[in-house]
């Protein structure tokens, strides 16, 4: 017995659907696991760009104490040592006291620096001791030309060194937004899926009302058949038993 082919055909167009939905659900959860990697990805860079920020703002910060010392060196503040010893006309103090002096006592603004006169100096004496500095190096900071120079390269790294700090917080701003995109894919993929499983039940509901009525029809056609076939059996035994009483 069969279903009527309305019942036949909308069980099939429900089964396909079906199918079809599913096969949708796979393919968003497929989609989803892939927005949620890229998302990973992108917070992981972002993350590391952070880290890179940072080491760039440390590097810029080292180079502006850098350069501030050595600014301090070209053209040291009023009052301190160094000061006094750039001020001095006489410049013997260059390849003498400026080769054993400790370069910390240079910023020292308590050490009240003054020049001897002529007649109480003489090439390496200090405090009474003759040293005899022509063996020892020569400081970069007694050189007034490679003061101004240590000045320049120290202005030049500070300038890369904020350059990069720049460039490092545009970079940041690129992944950050890329983080916000992913976001957004997995918030799309996520209420794209959760909305097509939630019409899962109705669409299983639908199928099962339209395989009830195919069941249904067959039975009801099963249950005409065999009527009709029960009918049919009667009449047979009705014309026999009249044949055979005419007989």
């Amino acid at each position: 017995a069969q279903a009527s082919e309305d019942a036949l055909r909308a069980q099939s167009e429900v089964q396909e659907k079906h199918r079809k939905h599913e096969q949708g659900i796979a393919e968003l959860e497929g989609a989803e696991l892939r927005a949620k990697s890229a998302q990973n990805t992108a917070m992981h860079e972002f993350e590391r760009q952070e880290r890179l920020v940072d080491e760039a703002r440390k590097a810029l910060e080292t180079a502006q104490v850098l350069q501030q010392a050595a600014q301090e060196r070209a053209t040291p503040a009023k009052g301190t040592l160094l000061a006094a010893l750039r001020q001095s006309p006489d410049e013997t103090w260059k390849p003498t006291l400026a080769r054993i002096i400790n370069p910390a006592l240079l910023s020292r603004a308590d050490l009240s620096p003054q020049l001897v006169d002529e007649a109480s100096a003489t090439l390496g004496t200090l405090y009474g001791w003759n040293v005899d500095t022509q063996a020892i190096a020569a400081p970069e900071w007694a050189d007034d030309g490679l003061a101004q120079k240590a000045v320049e390269d120290a202005q030049a790294r500070m300038k890369g060194a904020d350059e990069a700090l720049a460039q490092a917080r545009r970079v940041l701003g690129i992944k950050n937004k890329a983080v916000e995109d992913a976001d957004f894919s997995v918030n799309v993929a996520s209420a794209t899926l959760s909305q097509r499983r939630n019409q899962v039940p109705e669409l299983e509901r639908q199928l099962a009302a339209a395989d009830d009525r195919v069941k249904s029809e067959r039975k009801k056609a099963k249950e005409n058949a065999e009527k009709k076939l029960s009918e049919v059996n009667a009449l047979i035994g009705s014309l026999t038993t009249q044949i055979r009483d005419q007989g």
